[in-house]
């Protein structure tokens, strides 16, 4: 579609390989076509590229535990 290949995607009109470019993420629809007897007939395949993972930092970021009992709590928080 207009908006995977003006995202710098890319399909091999050969195989149907498609190249996605690093840090894509949205909806490509690939269609395939055939000519030939009773043609032309095309089909579609939708794929939907999710973002990547994003983890925010540690709180607290640092920590300080003499020997002993006990525990240090952090936490963090992905999307």
């Amino acid at each position: 579609d207009a908006a995977s290949l003006t995202g710098g995607n890319s399909i091999n009109s050969a195989t149907g390989e498609v190249t996605y470019v690093a840090g894509w993420s949205g909806t490509t629809t690939i269609t395939a076509s055939a000519a030939g007897c009773n043609g032309p007939a095309t089909t579609t395949h939708v794929v939907t590229v999710t973002p990547t993972v994003s983890i925010a930092a540690f709180s607290p970021t640092a920590s300080t535990r003499c020997q002993g009992a006990g525990s240090v709590t952090t936490t963090t928080t992905g999307t």
